[in-house]
């Protein structure tokens, strides 16, 4: 646990961290000194944090909160151009991670499992844009500009956030989680708590072209920086308190080990430190660190409770409209959904439209199979068991389909 002062002083951190580009040369966090200091984020999270504890205390009656995301890709090459199932990736990515469905929990050490968190919420790409049109929650736009880099101040636009400065506009960004994908600089990903971007428009998330989904290109090859900038948009401090190594600072949770720093790398546990000296060490494997995503696997449950608070608390009147289901009723009978059946290890796929692409992937995000279709109807056995994800890509610009199954 991080010193506690509710009336503690802290500074709101710029929310990125160290990564790696393409060649495998290490970025330094630009800006972040000058977001720390920014006079606008002086006092947020202690003033946040008073109010989140009477949440936590008092409300209890939580839905499934559901997040429709809508991503703009930014790109001024082909490379930057990249496919959309790196961005279902890490939709997946998402929705394992924060649910606790991730295969690789079997990583957490035996003294922090009774500590991990599993969150009721669920990420979808959105499929009803603001005019009420069929999306699918992917905007791919060419631009002239060949970098954007981190922002380093709350109080001017954000350039990749505006159609007029080579970006994209925000989609309203209480109905839809907006993140943008880019050639970014300075850092892997950024993002801020809503409302202290001086542009309501510019609140989401901006993240490299290069750490989106299983993209291959270590140490944040994962999805998993989408993930750690998420539950920054959700409340979440670092875990390390970002106090500069004094361990003094705090990330309000009670149940993560006062940490000296950030880590690099995946470490052999334990990691004792000048806070933690002895015992189990700290949580270098929790998603609010900087390790790597292989190494990275957990949120605690105070962190959980924590993010399912402070949405109840700072941003209740968000993603009230389903932006994720697309009714019926009332759209061409093309985009009913496809009929999913399983008989003697067998799995058939029928619509009323023509698929393109069947892919099948693990919970961990591995695509173990795939298959061009250019039909309506597809089968193929299933010669493993478990719990799978299968996503249906249509030959038209309708949305693609996932569906999650279980072979035994």
């Amino acid at each position: 646990m991080k010193p506690y002062c509710s009336k503690l002083t802290l500074i709101i951190t710029a929310l990125f961290f160290f990564c790696m580009n393409a060649s495998g040369q290490e970025l330094p966090p630009c800006g972040t000194s000058l977001l720390m200091e920014s006079s606008t984020g002086n006092d947020y999270y202690p003033e946040v944090n008073a109010i989140i504890e009477n949440y936590q205390s008092e409300k209890s009656d939580r839905s499934t909160l559901v997040i429709p995301i809508v991503f703009h890709l930014i790109y001024n090459t082909t490379e930057q151009n990249i496919d959309d199932s790196l961005i279902h990736q890490q939709i997946q990515r998402l929705n394992l991670d924060f649910q606790k469905l991730n295969a690789d929990t079997i990583n957490t050490p035996e003294a922090f499992k009774p500590f991990t968190g599993s969150m009721d919420i669920e990420f979808c790409l959105a499929r009803i844009s603001p005019e009420g049109d069929i999306t699918n929650g992917i905007l791919r736009i060419a631009t002239d500009e060949t970098i954007f880099p981190s922002a380093t101040s709350y109080d001017v636009p954000d350039p990749v956030k505006h159609t007029i400065t080579g970006g994209s506009d925000a989609w309203n960004t209480s109905d839809y989680m907006n993140i943008w994908i880019c050639n970014l600089t300075g850092s892997t990903a950024y993002t801020a708590p809503p409302g202290n971007f001086v542009d309501p428009a510019d609140d989401g998330i901006v993240c490299h072209y290069n750490h989106i989904g299983n993209s291959g290109v270590a140490p944040y090859d994962l999805g998993r920086s989408i993930v750690h900038e998420m539950a920054h948009w959700l409340g979440l401090k670092h875990i390390w308190g970002d106090d500069g190594g004094t361990c003094e600072g705090t990330d309000y949770m009670a149940d993560t080990p006062n940490q000296a720093n950030w880590t690099a790398g995946c470490p052999d546990f334990p990691l004792l430190d000048a806070c933690t000296p002895d015992g189990a060490g700290v949580m270098y494997m929790n998603y609010m660190d900087y390790s790597r995503d292989d190494c990275r696997n957990m949120f605690s449950i105070a962190q959980v409770l924590y993010m399912q608070s402070f949405y109840d608390a700072i941003m209740p009147t968000y993603y009230t409209i389903d932006k994720c289901t697309v009714d019926d009723a009332g759209i061409p009978s093309e985009y009913e959904k496809a009929v999913v059946t399983f008989f003697n290890e067998t799995l058939t796929v029928k619509s009323n439209a023509m698929i393109s692409t069947f892919n099948i992937y693990n919970l961990n995000g591995q695509l173990l199979e795939t298959s061009n279709v250019m039909g309506s109807e597809h089968s193929v056995a299933i010669q493993y068991t478990g719990m799978f994800i299968l996503e249906i890509i249509y030959e038209s610009d309708r949305p693609g389909e996932r569906v999650k199954f279980i072979m035994n």
